[in-house]
This record gives C-alpha cells, structure tokens and sequence, in this order.
C-alpha cells in the first residue's frame, strides 16, 4: 500500500486509468457472451418452432392407432422438454455469471475508490497539520520539532505548498546545515 509521500498524482492516475480499462475490457467481453447467448437463444427459439410444427403435422398425420400417436407425441415432447431445460440452464448460468462478476467489479471500484480517499486524507491532514507545526516553533523560539519533522520528511517537495512555506523549509535547512558544519570538529 503507497502512502502520500510515496505515490505521485500522475502514479494515482495511471492507477485509476488502468483499473478502468481493464474493467471497461471485462465488460466488453461480458457483453460479447450475452450477445452469442442471445443468438443460441434465437435459434433455440426456431428450432423449437419447427418441432412445434413437426408436432403439429405429426399429429394431423396420425391417422393409424392411437398408440403410435401417442408414442410419437410423447418422444416430441419429451424433446421439446429437453431442450427448454438445456435452455433455461444456459440463461440461469449466464445470470449468475453476470451478477459475480458485477459483484467483483463493484468490489474492486469500491477498494480503488476507499484508497484514492485515504490517500487524499492522509495528504490534506499533512498539509493542514504544516502551519500549526511551523507556528508551534515559531511562538515556543525552538525549531527542534520542525527540524525532526524535516528530517523525517527530507525528500518531499514543500514548494508544492506555497512559495512561502518552500522558502521557509530552505532557510531552516541552511540552518541546521550551518549548525551541523559548526558542532563538527
């Protein structure tokens, strides 16, 4: 997990950009398989159709015994039986295949979108903590605090904050400079 200080804008961004895409792809090819289910269900439809009315002419035919016209009702029905079944399991699949995968992509949108908030929280409380930390220094005469606070922080770009608070960081970095040049023997 980055933080703020380890994770640029144009890193979040690649982040989001490609989250999206690849959602945007799962989708694409989700789209593409109810498309083809779509079109086995069609012809499903048709063929059903035709059994229909082989059913149909098979019984207008039916003129020998009632037997025979009963075993060749029941063998078409039992037919149309089947492939109704074979079709309801195919759209009841495909349902829940959708809804799983729905279910993941809102998860992972979901954790993407609690980190992009994290992170931005954890950045705005930095920011904002900046001036109550300089103005603590300030009225108490002491930069030791601030001076552990930047070594702590020393490769993050203050300029980012304002002209003001960049200068004010480059003085107090002279400083302790100055000051460790001067305690060294």
């Amino acid at each position: 997990m980055y933080t703020w200080s380890q994770q640029s804008m144009e890193e979040s961004n690649a982040s989001m950009t490609r989250c999206i895409a690849e959602l945007f792809l799962h989708q694409t090819s989700r789209h593409k398989e109810i498309r083809a289910l779509a079109s086995s269900n069609h012809k499903m439809r048709k063929k059903i159709e035709t059994l229909k009315s082989t059913l149909a002419q098979t019984q207008a035919d039916a003129e020998g015994s009632e037997d025979t016209w009963k075993k060749k009702f029941e063998d078409a029905t039992e037919k149309l039986k089947k492939e109704l079944q074979e079709e309801k399991s195919a759209k009841e699949k495909l349902k829940l295949d959708h809804a799983i995968d729905k279910e993941k992509s809102d998860s992972q949108v979901k954790n993407f979108t609690d980190q992009i908030a994290k992170l931005e929280k954890e950045a705005k409380d930095a920011v904002d903590a900046l001036p109550t930390i300089i103005d603590e220094a300030e009225t108490k005469g002491s930069y030791d605090f601030i001076i552990q606070f930047l070594q702590k922080v020393d490769d993050f770009d203050w300029y980012r904050l304002g002209e003001e608070t960049g200068k004010y960081v480059d003085n107090l970095q002279k400083e302790m400079d100055e000051g460790a040049a001067q305690e060294a023997p």
